[in-house]
C-alpha cells in the first residue's frame, strides 16, 4: 500500500473509490459529521460514490487532489486497539480506517482552496489538525505545472474548531466571502451565514528546489 505521507498517527493516501468508499459513505451520510455542509447528507452508497468521484483526480478534474486521512496501523505488528480504527480485509489483513479527507477542491485567483472532514466520532483528537500538517508539507514540496503559492480555507465565521485547525497551521484571517450562504441543513430557515478567507502562504521551508 503507497502513502504519499505520514505522521505519528496518520497516513495521507491519494482518495480513491475503491479503497475508500464504504468509509467516506459512513462520514457523509452521518448528519452531525455534515454539520457545516452546504451540499447536505448522502442518502445512499450510489449518491457516496457520486460524490466521491467529483473528489478525485480525472480528465474532467485534473487539477483535483483530495487525500483519505487513514488510522495508521501498528509499526510493531502488534495487535491495534479500537481506536486505531483499523478492520479485517481481504485475507485477514488489516486495512487502514479512513477518518477523513483533505485536500485541494478547486482553483481561485488567490490560491488552491483547501477543503476538509472528519468523522464526528474523532473529533477533538487533534487529528484535523496533524492531518493538516501533512497535507501542507506535501502541497507545497512538490512541483506542478500550475504552482499555487497560497492556500486558500473558507470556513464558516461560527466553525470555531475549523478556525483553531487552521490558526494552528499558521493561516492568517483574510476578507469576508462576497454575499451570505445557506447550509443544507438550513435552507428556508432565512438564516445569512458568511464565510471567511483564510491565507497559508508558501512557508520558508520550501523556498528551495522543489521535487518533481
Amino acid at each position: 500500500m503507497k502513502y504519499t505521507a505520514q505522521s505519528e498517527r496518520l497516513w495521507l493516501q491519494l482518495l480513491s473509490v475503491e479503497e475508500h468508499l464504504d468509509d467516506y459513505h459512513e462520514i457523509i451520510s452521518n448528519p452531525k459529521g455534515m454539520k457545516w455542509s452546504v451540499s447536505g447528507l448522502s442518502t445512499s452508497l450510489a449518491q457516496s460514490k457520486e460524490k466521491m468521484f467529483s473528489r478525485v483526480k480525472s480528465p474532467q478534474n485534473p487539477r483535483m487532489e483530495n487525500y483519505a486521512i487513514l488510522l495508521r496501523s501498528s509499526v510493531t505488528g502488534q495487535e491495534i486497539d479500537k481506536e486505531r480504527g483499523e478492520a479485517e480485509g481481504e485475507e485477514g489483513q488489516k486495512k487502514a480506517k479512513l477518518i477523513g479527507v483533505i485536500g485541494a477542491i478547486r482553483e481561485s485567483e488567490k490560491g488552491a482552496e483547501v477543503g476538509y472532514g472528519i468523522g464526528p466520532e474523532w473529533w477533538g483528537k487533534g487529528y484535523m489538525t496533524e492531518a493538516l500538517g501533512l497535507f501542507i508539507k506535501t502541497w507545497f514540496s512538490i512541483k506542478r505545472e500550475h504552482d499555487w503559492d497560497t492556500l486558500v480555507a473558507c470556513i464558516d465565521s461560527e466553525n470555531m474548531p475549523s478556525i483553531r485547525v487552521v490558526q494552528k497551521a499558521g493561516f492568517r484571517e483574510g476578507e469576508i466571502w462576497d454575499g451570505p450562504y445557506e447550509l443544507f441543513a438550513e435552507k428556508g430557515m432565512g438564516k445569512k451565514r458568511y464565510l471567511t478567507q483564510w491565507y497559508l502562504k508558501r512557508p520558508e521551508e520550501f523556498e528551495g528546489p522543489l521535487h518533481e
